[in-house]
């Protein structure tokens, strides 16, 4: 009966067979390339190895097939019908197993055989049947698996040749293996072996060598020691051969039997050159040789029409620099070319020029131009130079534990590490010498390891800093050299200083592109022509005399400058374009800036001279600012004061005279007359005495002269205007200088401006003394005292002597003494406070008195106090010059002439003890300024003249739209997003100076600050008070549009108006006196007041 099992009416498909899993009747399982049914239920084993033991009886196979298991490895279980390859052939699995460490074919069958290039055979390599490898110039296929042996010794048993050919090895080479196919040259001959063979000669081994080809292998000239080959070429003498046979040391031209050489060509006796480089060319008779010619010659033609060598001695030498060019060339000429300029100026010295071509550079900087070297670009666009940017330039900028001596900090010298391994040249000194620039000479780069020398004691190091080339400096330009025709680029790093925008002294400084070499003073300024730089946040040019100031007081004095003609720079952000500082100077002309943060700087008594500038854009144009600050000032003080008179009231006649003395009507004041300025109406004084009041008569000691003071507070203040009057100084002030008069207490006399001195004249000293004092002495009081006041002197001759017995009577007039010795009758002496006359001598140890003298009182003294003697009174020494008020303890007199030091002298009641007596030296000098100071003086208020203030000189300069900022805030040709600011056009800061005459983006005409032209309007401002209409012959006013008015042609003092003219005006007193004249004539009254 049949054996149903409802629910399995089918096959049940498993998949892959797995260990240890219940398989039923009818399961059907893959394994390896097979499938199986199951025919007995049970659990399978625990491993597929044990499938063909107790499990294989356990399955029906089902369908077969072939799995293809990639390449054959070992420990690797492999199943019936699995397909692996090895080598170069494919196999299939009979024999289920594990895999050794050797392929077995007895468990497999062949499935398909291929084929493998191996490239060349390479012993110790095992090749499996089906390799194919080339050996010299045969391929071979391997029909066994073989290890190390070579392919043409086991033909037909491991290897069976699969092509034959050609392999060119070179020159024939004794010591060189040869294969089958290697084919070689060996004097003018080609070829092939046919063995296996080393230092088998070809042309004499035909068992392993064919021929190949014949040919020439030129050899140059024929040497006795070379070996020669059939085929190989020489020249001897003037004619040419070929060997024909393996030859050592057989002449060519002996071998009459041609057993080693042929003739190839032959040539004339005249051909014949001996060195290399001659040169053959055909004179007058023939062909002729010339020899060689020395380094520094060059071919040209001589008189007679032949080729001859000379020197170039027409020029400097020239280099020049490619960017195909190559460092390990000689840069001579241009097929020579180097390929850094920073290569070119390491290499060269002066006078030379380098020509950069066109293209662009990245260098390592810096570069140092030697003196006298010119660097010429093809043209202004082409030959452009840029730093490496991100890479480190040679510069190591090291901040410092604390600042070394200034002797050890000084820009071009070599310094030293701490223990004298490295050396560098200082190149920029920052922070005040914290920060040091310098560039490693000897050592290599310095680390924060090293220390820096300073003499007995080192300073640390903090941190050494790669500078990188963009914020390096591009050129250090030396004496007598030149920039022309090149665009330099990239330069970066200037932050602007957060204090304080405009000083460039506290600002980061980073990425400039010309500076001056500290190594080498300026008697030729370096010369920049026709360049462009263009960076994000570059410096153009640094002109700093502070790296030169060691060549001051030398044989070799430095003028600290650098000349610019048509250099023009462009910022994206904004960088500087001319920083000139520290005493540096510098011309510029037809240069422009664009987009500057700072255009054109002037510092710390840097001078600039511009002509046809332009600054464009940007932040501020021309800023000029402080001082030399190593100028020793010439110091002195006004002189006096100035009172202002009213014009009509001067009377006729003598005018006041200088240095004469003028006294106030109502106020008794005196003074000295310094300078009197009738233009002015005014009246330049030293205060004698008093102080003058308004509305008073003055009038002059000498000439009698009159004036009637003005009736505001003009009358008698402080000096303002053109001219003043110094004392303090020893010679006239130099025209040029600039005077800064200095704040004084309560701020009196603050002017933050400064002043140039247009001329000066100079009075030498009069005698006059100074006296200085200790007040209030002898138990007098301290108070103020008139000028002029009479001084009495008491003078002391050196003597002292002691109280012997105590004075205890304020009567009591004979006094014990110790010595009588100095003390003269007639004469006085000092007890304490009270001065005492000497009437005589009772005894040698006695003296008689008057007691409590010349204002002093009379009291006890106790015995043992010292007693000074005192000459003889001189009522009347000299006289006081200014007034004193109580505190004051130096003294102006007419003449300190023998007062003496320790001497007492008396003004009033007031004894004073004269600690210092000097003659006034100085002169008395007046200055005239180059333009009107408004803010008055006062009396010896301290000035100062400088010479190496800052200063910037600008001649037909252009503004656009300074104040505008950046290149994006600018927006061109758009409008800028940014209001301009006229007031950043030229910025002037204690003392610095700019004058200038400019024209702005609306044409706009301005010369200095005080005359400008409003081009769009008309209207013209200058200022009143320095107006000189001197040389003009009319003036006509309010003739706008057409001409209205009349032309003025005369001042008239005429009080008769007699010309009855209207090409003349009178003036104020004309017209008074006339109406007074008529008034009176007519009889006519004019009563002022209530009617």
């Amino acid at each position: 009966m049949a054996d149903f099992r409802l629910g399995r009416l089918k096959f049940n498909w498993r998949g892959d067979w797995t260990v240890a899993t219940a398989y039923v009747i009818d399961d059907i399982v893959k394994f390896g390339a097979n499938t199986y049914v199951c025919i007995t239920n049970h659990t399978s084993a625990s491993n597929e190895a044990q499938w063909y033991g107790s499990d294989g009886s356990r399955w029906q196979l089902h369908t077969e097939g072939l799995f293809f298991r990639g390449d054959w490895v070992t420990a690797t279980f492999y199943k019936t019908n699995d397909i692996v390859k090895y080598g170069n052939d494919q196999y299939r699995v009979t024999v289920p197993h594990t895999s050794s460490a050797t392929f077995d074919t007895a468990n497999f069958v062949s499935y398909a055989n291929g084929l493998k290039f191996e490239d060349t055979w390479v012993t110790g390599t095992e090749y499996q049947s089906g390799d194919i490898v080339q050996y010299g110039g045969y391929s071979y296929v391997a029909i066994t698996t073989s290890n190390s042996i070579a392919p043409n010794t086991s033909l037909d048993v491991d290897w069976e040749i699969l092509a034959t050919g050609f392999k060119v090895v070179g020159n024939w080479d004794a010591a060189t293996t040869y294969k089958p196919g290697d084919v070689v040259l060996l004097g003018g001959n080609s070829y092939v072996a046919k063995t296996t063979n080393t230092n088998s000669t070809p042309a004499s081994a035909s068992a392993d060598w064919d021929f190949v080809v014949g040919g020439f292998t030129w050899q140059g000239v024929w040497a006795g020691g070379t070996t020669y080959y059939p085929g190989d070429t020489v020249s001897r003498a003037s004619n040419s051969y070929i060997c024909v046979a393996e030859s050592l040391g057989n002449q060519p031209e002996t071998d009459a039997n041609g057993d080693y050489w042929n003739s190839l060509t032959q040539g004339a006796q005249s051909n014949v050159l001996t060195d290399a480089g001659d040169i053959l060319y055909v004179s007058g008779s023939g062909s002729a040789r010339l020899p060689i010619g020395t380094v520094g010659e060059v071919l040209t033609v001589d008189t007679n029409g032949f080729p001859a060598w000379e020197k170039n001695n027409t020029t400097d030498p020239v280099y020049y620099v490619t960017t195909d060019g190559s460092n390990s060339n000689t840069g001579e000429n241009i097929s020579k070319a180097w390929l850094t300029l920073r290569h070119a100026v390491d290499n060269i010295t002066g006078p030379a020029t380098i020509y950069v071509k066109a293209g662009t550079y990245l260098e390592t900087l810096p570069m140092i131009v030697p003196e006298n070297i010119s660097i010429v670009g093809d043209n202004m666009r082409t030959s452009v130079i840029k730093p490496d940017t991100g890479n480190a330039s040679s510069i190591n900028r090291l901040t410092l534990d604390s600042v070394p001596s200034a002797a050890n900090l000084i820009p071009g010298e070599t310094c030293t590490n701490g223990t004298a391994n490295k050396t560098a040249l200082i190149m920029d000194v920052r922070d005040g010498g914290g920060t040091v620039d310098i560039l490693p000479v000897t050592g290599g780069n310095w680390t924060n390891s090293d220390t820096f020398e300073d003499g007995a004691s080192d300073v640390n190091i903090n941190t050494v800093a790669m500078v990188n080339n963009e914020n390096a400096t591009m050129f250090y330009l030396s004496n007598k050299c030149m920039l022309k025709d090149l665009v330099m680029d990239g330069m970066n790093g200037f932050v602007p200083s957060g204090s304080d925008p405009k000083d460039l002294n506290t600002a980061t400084i980073g990425g400039v592109f010309l500076r001056l070499n500290p190594n080498s003073p300026t008697t030729k300024s370096p010369y920049i022509s026709q360049c462009s730089a263009f960076s994000d946040t570059g410096v153009g040019a640094i002109v700093d005399g502070s790296v030169h100031e060691k060549w001051d007081g030398t044989g070799t004095p430095s003028n600290k400058s650098m000349l610019f003609d048509s250099f023009t720079q462009i910022f994206i952000t904004g960088g500087v374009g001319f920083w000139v500082t520290n005493n540096g100077n510098s011309e510029i002309v037809s240069s422009f800036t664009y987009y500057a943060h700072a255009s054109y700087v002037a510092t710390r008594g840097g001078a600039i001279r511009s002509l046809a500038g332009n600054s464009s854009w940007g932040v501020y144009g021309i800023i000029s600012s402080g001082f030399n600050q190593s100028e020793t000032t010439t110091d002195g003080f006004i002189d006096g004061l100035e009172l202002n008179y009213v014009v009509a009231t001067l009377a006729t006649g003598n005018p006041f005279e200088s240095a004469e003395e003028i006294t106030g009507g109502t106020s008794g004041a005196v003074g000295e007359i310094t300078s009197f300025q009738p233009s002015a109406d005014k009246i330049l004084y030293r205060p004698l005495k008093g102080t003058f009041v308004q509305n008073e008569v003055i009038t002059g000691g000498t000439s009698g002269c009159t004036a009637t003071l003005v009736n505001n507070s003009d009358a008698s203040k402080g000096v303002s205007g053109f001219t003043y009057v110094l004392g303090g100084l020893t010679a006239a002030p130099k025209s040029g200088g600039s005077i800064e008069f200095v704040t004084g207490p309560g701020n009196a006399g603050a002017d933050s401006f400064t002043y140039v001195i247009a001329n000066s004249s100079f009075n030498p000293s009069r005698g006059e003394g100074e006296l200085v004092v200790t007040r209030a002495a002898l138990g007098s009081t301290a108070a103020a005292h008139d000028g002029l006041s009479t001084i009495i002197r008491y003078q002391t001759n050196g003597n002292t002597t002691t109280l012997s017995s105590a004075i205890s009577s304020d009567v009591e007039t004979t006094i014990q003494v110790g010595s009588i010795t100095g003390i003269n009758t007639g004469g006085y002496i000092i007890i304490g406070d009270e001065m005492m006359e000497v009437v005589s001598f009772p005894t040698a140890t006695s003296v008689e008195v008057l007691r409590g003298v010349e204002g002093t009182t009379a009291t006890l003294h106790n015995s043992g106090v010292t007693i000074t003697a005192l000459q003889i009174k001189v009522p009347t020494q000299t006289t006081t010059r200014r007034d004193l008020d109580a505190s004051e303890t130096t003294i102006l007199v007419l003449s300190n002439t023998g007062t003496l030091v320790t001497d007492y002298i008396r003004i009033g009641s007031e004894f004073m003890i004269v600690t210092a007596s000097d003659t006034i030296t100085t002169g008395v000098t007046t200055i005239v300024l180059a333009e009107t100071k408004g803010v008055d003086t006062y009396d010896r208020q301290v000035m100062k003249v400088r010479y190496l203030y800052s200063q910037v000189r600008l001649t037909g300069h252009d503004f656009l739209n300074i104040g505008t900022g950046s290149k994006s805030q600018t927006n061109f040709p758009g409008l800028p997003l940014v209001d301009n600011a006229q007031g950043n056009e030229v910025t002037e800061d204690f003392p610095g100076r700019v004058f200038y005459v400019s024209t702005d983006q609306d044409g706009n005409f301005t010369v200095g600050r005080y005359f400008k032209v409003n081009q769009a309007t008309g209207s013209t401002t200058l200022n009143a008070s320095s107006f000189d209409l001197s040389g003009l012959t009319s003036l006509r006013l309010g003739s706008i549009g057409a001409q209205i008015g009349e032309s003025i042609s005369e001042f008239s003092s005429d009080v008769t108006l007699s010309a009855n003219s209207n090409s003349k005006v009178a003036t104020q007193k004309a017209t008074k006196q006339y109406v007074d004249d008529k008034t009176k004539s007519k009889g006519f009254t004019f009563w002022a007041g209530a009617m």
